[in-house]
């Protein structure tokens, strides 16, 4: 989700794998909420995420993902200075020189030769003018939450304020510079370039200026700040403390599959006339539900007939909860996936005829990582096998947006496993150690993964790091389902309607 105070999600925290990944979104987060004034709801998650760090492994050094924009923040609230967590360490007034020299000498795409450290008031004539002529030239792409043009503006802004309060422009200069930042909060980097402006944080920020200029002055306001910190806190504190991210298949585990099609219908029916726009029908065929009116995306069951067809035509068994699956619905329309900020409708579980046998040489280009997205930081190299002999697929071919769903060859599965087992025999102590936590986190156990036979494998079009390993359909459904929930926007700061 873009936008200022926009970015942190519950659910993504909850079910993201990478620690050092909760702890930047998280500590941004912060970073922002300090920049409305909410110094203890950004001190209190600053400190969450220090009493968590370790210095080693990389993985798990959570306070080197925190924006060193944060030191501005403990310098400029003199009450809370001496509270700086340990690891985040205590810069002293030429450290923060320092800091801030750099964080200014990475502001980007600015106009050549312009100084924005220690410039003078020519450079500050310079910036203002390309700043003009950027307003002319792009105007209607200046404010949007992505884009080159956007970025341009964000970084030339917040230079352009810094060069104001170090050259001590009037008041009225600075405040003038500021409200055009204001106005475009939640303009593509404009929040993080402009955290990066040190006088800023006790002028504009620890004040409460920017806090009531974005309409955050009331008593309720406050509070609304306040309890959106909290909730921040708690779930970071959750995600942290639980030992890993919580997966689809765990959150549905009590559901059984007609609750969670029940589930999965509530979330997308109330964006069918979205359809349209994403190339889908809604009424896409003479399924008698449809035809019936019903507001569904369900279908009739598949007959036995219709399940042995397919079998026959592909030349192999279905999976048992796969025939379980069409046995209740024989697949669906398609289904809404939501994403922060914005959502797509996609054709995910189709009809059982749709199934069909995928040749080998379609699929030679992935391979079958049963430890996925592990690759950068497995201790040891396992060389996995590539996608052969073939599988069943099930998906819609939509060129560089496809999702591939197989269900791969027993096998297949079987010859990846003996390259991670092997791996594993001649690995050290420390890594089979790391490893068993990798199967742990994947597979539940290495009883589990030895007794894996067939599994279902989704992988994005051209993206190799994208893949996915399912032990059965029912995991793969629970998370087409968790995707289709829409996680409510809890943020004080309300993104403005196109």
């Amino acid at each position: 989700m873009t936008g200022f105070l926009q970015s942190f999600s519950s659910r993504s925290i909850l079910s993201d794998r990478s620690t050092t990944s909760v702890a930047s979104s998280t500590a941004f987060s912060a970073v922002e909420l300090g920049m409305l004034g909410c110094i203890e709801g950004a001190h209190s998650i600053i400190a969450l995420l220090a009493e968590h760090s370790k210095p080693s492994p990389p993985a798990d050094n959570l306070t080197g993902s925190i924006p060193d924009a944060i030191h501005f923040m403990y310098e400029s609230t003199e009450q809370e200075i001496t509270r700086i967590p340990s690891g985040v360490g205590k810069l002293d007034n030429a450290g923060l020189d320092s800091l801030e020299q750099k964080l200014n000498d990475q502001l980007p795409y600015l106009a050549d030769g312009v100084d924005v450290v220690n410039g003078n008031e020519k450079d500050y004539e310079t910036l203002y003018a390309w700043i003009q002529e950027l307003e002319t030239e792009d105007a209607w792409l200046l404010d949007v939450t992505t884009g080159y043009s956007a970025m341009r503006l964000s970084s030339g802004l917040a230079g352009l304020l810094n060069l104001a309060l170090h050259l001590q422009k009037p008041n009225a200069v600075a405040d003038q510079i500021m409200s055009r930042i204001a106005g475009r909060i939640h303009a593509n980097q404009q929040a993080e370039y402009l955290a990066r402006i040190r006088p800023a944080w006790s002028k504009y920020f620890v004040s409460g200026w920017l806090r009531d200029k974005l309409g955050l002055s009331q008593a309720a306001d406050s509070s609304e700040l306040s309890e959106y910190g909290r909730m921040i806190h708690d779930t970071t504190k959750k995600r942290l403390e639980q030992g890993g991210p919580l997966k689809p298949v765990d959150e549905y585990k009590d559901k059984s599959m007609q609750e969670m099609l029940a589930e999965l219908d509530r979330n997308t029916v109330p964006y069918k006339d979205s359809f349209e726009e994403w190339g889908k029908d809604w009424d896409d065929d003479d399924d008698e539900a449809a035809a019936a009116g019903q507001n569904t995306i369900l279908r009739n069951p598949a007959t036995p007939t219709q399940i042995a067809t397919a079998e026959e035509t592909i030349g192999r068994p279905l999976p048992d909860d796969l025939k379980q699956f069409y046995a209740l619905t024989n697949g669906t329309r398609p289904v809404v996936e939501h994403y922060p900020g914005f959502h797509a409708i996609k054709a995910l579980l189709l009809p059982v005829e749709s199934l069909f046998w995928e040749d080998e040489e379609y699929m030679h280009h992935y391979t079958l990582d049963l430890l996925p997205g592990t690759r950068r930081e497995l201790p040891i190299e396992i060389e996995w096998p590539g996608i052969e002999g073939g599988a069943i697929a099930m998906y819609e071919h939509e060129g560089q947006g496809t999702d591939y769903v197989w269900y791969v060859t027993s096998e297949l599965v079987a010859k990846a496993r003996k390259l991670l087992e092997e791996a594993y025999e001649a690995a050290t102590a420390n890594d089979k150690k790391y490893l068993d936590s990798l199967v742990q986190e994947y597979h539940g156990s290495w009883d589990k993964l030895k007794d894996l036979k067939g599994c279902w494998y989704q992988q994005q079009w051209g993206d190799p790091d994208s893949m996915i390993v399912f032990h059965d359909f029912r995991a793969f459904l629970s998370t087409v389902v968790s995707s289709s929930v829409l996680e409510e926007n809890k943020s004080p700061i309300k993104m403005p309607k196109d």
